[in-house]
Parts: structure tokens; C-alpha cells; sequence
């Protein structure tokens, strides 16, 4: 699979989903180490957390850093 492939291949809805909550989470001014350190293992435990957290964090930085609950 080529990478531009790689990129644009559809993600599962959860997926996405879940990155979405992962950041919010995480913007959230009550986030702790603990927070932080599963959002790492959720991402590294599969490639398509890797793909769809790297998404969100994209779609973030469009949206000019509106706080993550006005964005979604």
C-alpha cells in the first residue's frame, strides 16, 4: 500500500470516535499524567489509533485552536 493510500483509507467510525474523545480529554483542564499516558497506549496499540489520533490533532490545528468541545 502506497503511503498516500495509507493516509486517505477510510478509519472505522469508533475510531475516529474514540480519537475525538481522546482529545477532548486532554484539552480538558482536569487531564492527569494517567490521562495522558493511556491516550499513548491507546495510539500505539493499533495503526488505525495512530491514523485517526494524527486526524484529529490535524483537524485542531485547521480549526485554530477553538477549544476541542466547540470544535467536534
Amino acid at each position: 500500500m502506497s503511503a498516500m493510500n495509507f493516509e486517505t483509507s477510510a478509519l472505522a467510525p469508533r475510531v475516529l470516535d474514540e480519537a475525538a474523545e481522546w482529545l477532548m480529554r486532554l484539552h480538558d483542564s482536569a487531564v492527569t499524567d494517567e490521562d495522558r499516558r493511556a491516550c499513548e497506549r491507546w495510539r500505539q496499540s493499533h495503526p488505525d489509533h495512530a491514523r485517526a489520533w494524527a486526524r484529529a490533532e490535524q483537524l485542531m490545528n485547521k480549526l485554530g485552536g477553538l477549544p476541542p468541545a466547540l470544535a467536534m
